[in-house]
């Protein structure tokens, strides 16, 4: 391929944003040619990457937006320091199936049993299902609906019920 016409598809590829398509169109395109690839599969290719660079950003930007303390995954939890916890019920929560049937989830218990930890997971599950989750702390909660009360202003407490999933927190 000719440096101009490289020139020219990159500055196509900038101005439609298509950056995942930039990043790995060379090496996709080396791969197509050696392959003897159809234009409908290259075309594939390029397009399962600029989806995935699109996926990717949109799980990390939900995991931002959602506010958490840390970032821990239920495959993390240590189901041996709890033995209390049944391990299949928690694995089954991380279906999701809640949120759809539009269900409440409640940790229960005293400091340090990993309560916090479930919740972020669940929320981090949910942002990579593509799902709208805040992370709160009970504290905060209160703030907010009092500033909302206050200033007349109901717009705080209608941000909060756009979210599928609210996870409030005992934590300062």
């Amino acid at each position: 391929m000719s440096n101009k016409l490289t020139s020219y598809l990159e500055s196509q590829m900038q101005a439609l944003k298509l950056k995942g398509i930039l990043a790995h169109y060379r090496e996709i395109t080396e791969k197509a040619s050696q392959n003897n690839l159809s234009y409908p599969e290259y075309l594939s290719l390029l397009l399962e990457e600029e989806l995935k660079r699109k996926n990717d950003g949109t799980v990390k930007t939900k995991i931002n937006k959602a506010r958490f303390p840390f970032i821990k995954t239920i495959e993390e939890f240590d189901f041996g320091f709890q033995p209390s916890l049944r391990e299949k019920e928690i694995i089954a929560l991380s279906s999701l199936d809640f949120i759809e049937k539009k269900e409440n989830l409640i940790f229960l218990g005293p400091p340090g049993v990993g309560k916090t930890h479930l919740s972020v997971a669940l929320g981090i599950k949910a942002c990579m299902a593509k799902y709208r989750v805040v992370f709160i702390t009970a504290q905060k909660l209160l703030e907010e609906l009092m500033l909302s009360a206050h200033s007349k202003v109901i717009y705080r407490y209608q941000a909060l019920l756009y979210h599928n999933i609210i996870a409030i927190n005992s934590l300062r």
